[in-house]
Order: C-alpha cells, then structure tokens, then sequence
C-alpha cells in the first residue's frame, strides 16, 4: 500500500542522471567548471558509481504494491468499481484508460480473476523506471552540441537564422521536477493562468510523486535531484540573454512534469498520471507539442499490453511527441543491442508512433562507448557526452560549489536536444501534425558510417536539415501575424500586429498586405502597425492582414470592425444609451439584458466597436452586440461569480484579450473570451480588505497596467505582467468622505482620463 497517495490523476518514474549512473541513467556530474573555456572530448572523471544491482534485479523489483489495470479505451471510469471489489482493493486513481488498484496491506490482488473480466486489457505489477542520465550567452563556448563546425554538433547556429524556438510551443518535462527559478530558466517556464486541473494561477506544472493535497505544493514541483533541471537546460535554457548557456530551443514553454523523486526513481503509475496531466491541460487549451522522458526501464511487459504504453497511445492521439533515451548500457556502462531478442526498453522500444527514441553522440560525431543502439529500435542519436547545462546551485557534489552550471554525460542529455529541435521546427511551421515533425525530425538527420546499423536513421540530430530555408529545404510562406487588434474610432481604425513567430528564416518577411473596404495596401516588413482611414460609420467590415516573402504569402488573418463616434451609458437595469460627438450617433446595443432591479455595475465597449459586456454586482457578464450585423461577442471563460453578494464595482477590457472585473474592495479578476485566456493578474494594486470603496477600473492601451478609482476620486494605479508601474495621475477631483465617483476611462492616446461623478 502506497500511504498518504494522493487521489489525483498523475504518475512518478525515475532519474538519476548527474546523481548516479543509474541503469538507464546519465553517467553522472564531470569535474568542476572553471570557467568559459571549451573542453571538448571530456567524459565524467568523478561520475558516482552506477548501481550494483544486476538489471533484471531492477526490472524485478516494484515501485510499491501497486496494481495497474489497463482497460478498453473509455471503460475507465465504468471498470473501475468492478475491478476493485474482485482485486479486494481500492482505486488510487483512474488515468486515462488504466485504473490504478492500491491493496490493504498485507493484502495480495487476484490478478487472474481481473485479467478474465471483459474489458480488462492487461494486469501488470507498478514496476520501476530509471532516468537516463550562436547566441551571446557566456558559456556558449562549451556548448559544441548546438555548434555548426564542430563535428559533432547539430547545426543549430543555421537553424535559429529561422527559429530560436517560442513560448508559445510547450514541452512538458517528464523527470524530477525543474528549478523554476533558474536565472537560464524561469523566462521559459510554463505558468498556468487560467487554474488548469485545479492548479493556482503561477504555478509551473505538476507533482505526481507527492502525497500531499496542497495545490501550492502538488502544482510547484521541486528538483530534489537536478537531473530535470539539467535536461530543462539543454532543451530551452533562455538563449542570447547574456547569461549562462543557451537551449537547442531558445524559447520556450516548460511544463514540469514531476514523476521521479529525489534518487532518480519512479514508477509507471506516476509516469501515467505527469502524462495524463500534461494531456489534460492539452485538453484544456495549452500548446503541448511535446512530452520529454530521459528515463526507462530494462524488459517491461509487452509494450501492446502495458499501461504506459497506453497513456503514450493518449499523447499520440492528442497529437504529442514523446522524445525519450536509449539507456547507458549495464550497470558497468557496456552498451547493448536493442535489437537483440530479450533485451527491451520502454519506452524506447514503445511501439506507439508518437516515440522517437534517442542514442548519444560524442564531440567527434561517433556513438558514445556507453550508449545503447539498435538499427531497428533506436531512431537518432544527439550529443550526449560532456554536455554543459543548468543545475541548482549545490544540489549536485559533483558539480562545481556556487555554480549554476555544470558538465553531464548520457542519453539523458541527448535527448532533449531532440526536443529542443522540435520546438524549433512547430515555431517555424506551427500547423505541422504529429507523423510530419516527427518524419521531419528524422529525415533531415546528418548521416555518418559511424552509425550505420546503430540507428535508424544510420544518424545524427541536424536541426538545420530539419527547418525550412536553411538546410536546402525550400523556403516557406509566413506564418500569421499574431496579436493583431483593431481600436476603431470615427472614420477609422487603429491595427497593430506582432511579426508571425517563425516563417522558416525570420529574414524573408518581405512586407504585409492590409486589408480593407477601401482595398488593399502593403506596408514595410518592419512595420507593426497601420491607420486605416475613410470608414463609414456604423457599418461592420471586416479587415485583413497577412504577411509575404520569397516563400509566397501566408493566410489571412481577419477582424470584424464597426467604426463610430460617441459613446455608450449604461443604466442600473441594464439599458444601454448612447451619446454622440460632433453631432453624430453611433448604432444602437442590440441584446443587452433588462432587469428590473437595481443590478447592473458596468460596461466595457469591444475594441473593435462590435459589441460589448455588461457586469452585473454578482460577477455575471452579460454580452450584447452594435448594429444588427455585427457578431455576438465570444462567451466569457472564467472570472468571478458571487451569487448574493452585491460587490462587483466594475469592468474593463485588455488590448491584450480578455478583461477583469474590479470587486467593491480593490481585487481585480481576470477572465477570458472567444480564443484568448484569462489575462495576468494585475498586482500592486490597492485593496481594503471589508470595505465597499472602488469604483472603477481602466486598462492602459498596452495592457500593461491600469487604474483604480475610489469613491473619493483617488487614482491607485497597477501593473500587469511585467509592466512597468503606471504614472500616478494628477489634477484630477478628490472628495474626501464623500462616495460620489462612479467610474474612469482614459483618453486614448492622451496621457490622461477622465472620472464620473454619482450627479
């Protein structure tokens, strides 16, 4: 019996490289580093000795007395009672499509009796796993794994004339946890916004090997270890900040997938769980492309029939990579054919085709003399050896005192090159499927005879060959623009974009075309915005944006738009008038609710003059649409509700997407609509805890920050994100103990606002 598990939906395996040469782990920490000089060549001199127990000992021994119960797709939930009541046991959790049994102690499962029950795929023990162990950046130097000329790099100098990666692609971290707050890694650290499966906002993933019920701990994994800090920095170390080294991919999104404890060990039950955590939150709207595992385990059940082998079939059919290693050899770091019967590793040799599995290389471009091999089993091989990476400061004695960095060996760091490449090629062409990035991947390997019936691919990673434009490929249309908005006034709309994140080489952008009823122009390649004049008011349109190079044009990206003059008042029942400027009306709100109580607290007008949002004192967002052919506005996605309380004192919408509703007290809480997430929670705002005194809030043009408005007319400013601080207004009203300001706005483009008195 597992004491103290949790009942979540997560998993735990085992990593121990730059701890122990563990069987399929790294070959440990090399000798202090100095300083910047390469040191090409160099194995681990002090590497800890490797375990003594005999591989199949290993394979032999069980995580815990847990049982798993892989069952037919969606018979999880259904199965589950049945199978616990014959097993004589309870259900630890239910992942996916295996349910997890926890016996009573002392007590045994019938696995014979479950394995007969119609439905039951496969009963199998919870066995153990084991880790397998250009840019400005000061130790870039050392790092000839991501060089061009060095004979056994991977060409990744070329390839970030293209991409260096983006944070909008996340690889989630299969191993024992990250240091969050790595100065290399915490700008390329995934952080959950919106409370995906429970997790507070500004938590970085997810702890499967915790038996605690604290989300604060559950959702913050800790590196105990070091070993996934170290494999977090040759995947997505921040590149070209100046500082340590760099990433295959620069940038980034690292989800920590916590499933092996502080000895490097784990087991297939919390493997499960960090994946089906990880799918979840894909499920929820997070870009997981990429699941990264430097771990493994020596002659598991068949691959077909095992539950891990299941839950990578998940991640498959939700279109996820899963990258993992090849393994170190035997215990005395003697290399072995995986292609010989009875010898197996999973999940190398997992048949699912969601795996690509990852040998090492050496500096010289050859197979490292520890690595394991199989022209059918293993499918590319990466730098591995003296492999120079971020650590926690003291975690590891074998490293350097005080450092933040430090030398490895193994397929653990091999890997996540590979998938360091991955995010480079969805940055350059995100829309790719799972069988094309990974065919991708695979292809393009630079091939040598020093592999030839080693890998299949009979090479090594080349991330250049991989990316359009750069390795003979030929060169790709641009992606979409992204973050493209649009702030009407009268007669003309206001359009900003940002440069698409990666077309293939970020030199062939060649200019964009805007889009609009008056036809369409081009602009500077450079440009990242554009005032489209001559509109008529009060008529939706649409206008359009896309970019253009010498690999074509990319797709459109369109916005509906309704240009006017004045504004809109709203009453406290809900109805909507208008007002006008220079003589001239805008179009009437169409679908704003009608109440006939005293309810309503606020409204907030779309950017794009299309429609608009009421708030009601309870935290109900109420859309409503401008002129009879405008859209409805998206549906809200989050955000406050207090049914009862009467405490919401006002709305307002982010340039960036989303809005927050201001309670009676000073909080301010995000929510999302349509495709954009809740917004950051604004911070160093003001608050009185218990006393009914804001009354409005405005968000600046950049959302970065914004104000707050109390009853007396006081202006308290914010910021978002990492925005800087407001300027304090000044010269605006202030009436002590009088509560008769009822809402802000800001001019745009002004640098100043305005404030509503209660008359």
């Amino acid at each position: 019996m597992r004491r103290g598990h949790h009942s979540r939906s997560i998993v735990a395996l085992v990593a121990a490289s730059g701890l122990c040469s563990a069987l399929l782990g790294g070959l440990g920490a090399a000798a202090a580093h100095a300083g910047p000089a390469p040191r090409p060549g160099l194995r681990a001199q002090q590497a800890v000795p490797a375990p003594s127990t005999p591989d199949a000992a290993i394979a032999a021994t069980p995580a815990d007395d847990r049982i798993l119960v892989t069952v037919k797709p969606g018979q999880g939930d259904s199965l589950s009672a049945a199978v616990a009541a014959l097993g004589g046991a309870s259900v630890d959790t239910v992942a996916g499509d295996t349910v997890i049994l926890d016996p009573a102690p002392g007590d045994s499962v019938d696995t014979a009796a479950i394995g007969a029950l119609p439905g039951v795929i496969a009963v199998e023990p919870n066995q153990r796993v084991h880790a397998f162990a250009a840019p400005n950046d000061l130790y870039y130097p050392d790092q000839y794994g991501l060089f061009n000329t060095q004979p056994g790099g991977v060409r990744a100098e070329n390839a970030w004339n293209g991409s260096t990666g983006s944070r909008s692609v996340v690889v989630g971290v299969l191993d024992t946890g990250v240091f969050a707050n790595h100065p290399d890694l915490s700008a390329n650290m995934w952080t959950n916004r919106t409370g995906i499966n429970g997790c507070p906002y500004g938590s970085h993933g997810w702890d499967a090997t915790s038996a605690s019920s604290v989300p604060a701990v559950l959702c913050n994994p800790q590196d105990l270890a070091g070993h996934g800090t170290m494999v977090a920095g040759i995947l997505g170390a921040t590149g070209n900040n100046g500082i340590g080294v760099s990433g295959a991919a620069q940038q980034v999104s690292i989800m920590s997938l916590k499933m092996l404890n502080s000895n490097g060990d784990g087991s297939v039950a919390d493997a499960i769980e960090a994946i089906d955590f990880g799918l979840a939150a894909k499920a929820q709207g997070v870009n997981l492309r990429v699941l990264q595992a430097s771990w493994g385990a020596y002659n598991p059940p068949p691959s077909e029939q095992s539950a891990l082998h299941a839950a990578i079939q998940r991640a498959e059919t939700a279109g996820v990579l899963f990258v993992t290693a090849a393994g170190n050899g035997d215990d005395s770091n003697t290399p072995r054919n995986l292609d010989q019967p009875g010898i197996d590793v999973l999940p190398c040799e997992d048949s699912s085709a969601a795996v690509i599995c990852v040998a090492a290389s050496t500096n010289t471009g050859s197979l490292a003399l520890y690595s394991n091999f199989g022209a059918s089993a293993v499918d590319i091989a990466a730098p591995g050896s003296s492999i120079y990476s971020t650590i926690e400061r003291n975690r590891d004695p074998n490293c350097p005192a005080n450092s933040d960095y430090c030398f490895y060996d193994g397929t653990s760091m091999a890997t996540p090159f590979v998938s360091g490449a991955a995010v480079d090629v969805l940055a350059a062409e995100p829309n790719l499927t799972l069988s094309q990035l990974k065919s991708r991947l695979l292809t393009s390997a630079s091939t040598s005879a020093a592999f030839n019936g080693k890998v299949a691919t009979n090479g090594r990673l080349d991330i250049c060959n991989a990316m359009p434009n750069c390795g003979g490929l030929p060169a790709v249309a641009p992606t979409a623009p992204t973050n493209f908005s649009a702030v009407v006034r009268s007669g003309a709309v206001d359009l900003t974009w940002t440069k698409p994140d990666s077309n293939g080489n970020s030199f062939t952008i060649s200019g964009y075309e805007v889009n609009g009823p008056n036809g369409t122009v081009s602009v500077a390649p450079g440009a990242t915005s554009y005032a489209m004049t001559g509109l008529t008011n009060n008529v939706t349109t649409t206008v359009q944006i896309r970019a253009f190079g010498n690999g074509g044009t990319g797709p459109w990206v369109t916005k509906s738009i309704r240009p006017h003059p004045g504004g809109y008042i709203v009453d406290a029942r809900g109805a909507v008038s208008k007002y006008g400027v220079g003589g001239n009306l805008p179009s009437d709100a169409i679908g704003a609710p009608s109440f006939s109580y005293d309810i309503i607290r606020g409204i907030a007008i779309l950017p794009e003059g299309t429609g608009g949002y009421e708030v009601d004192a309870f935290g109900g967002i109420h859309p409503f649409k401008i002129g009879s052919t405008s859209p409805q506005p998206p549906a809200v996605t989050g955000g406050p509700y207090w049914l009862g309380w009467n405490i919401v004192r006002g709305i307002a919408l982010s340039p960036q997407g989303g809005g927050y509703v201001l309670d009676g007290f000073g909080g301010t809480h995000p929510f999302g609509f349509g495709t954009a997430s809740p917004p950051a929670r604004p911070a160093g705002g003001p608050y009185w805890n218990g006393r009914d005194i804001t009354r409005g809030i405005a968000i600046n043009a950049t959302g970065t920050g914004g104000y707050i408005v109390d009853g007396f007319g006081g202006t308290h400013t914010f910021r978002i994100g990492s925005g800087a601080t407001p300027v304090k207004p000044q010269e605006g009203p202030y009436w002590l103990g009088w509560d008769i300001v009822r809402g802000i706005t800001l001019a745009p483009g002004s640098g100043g606002g305005y404030l509503v008195d209660g008359f």
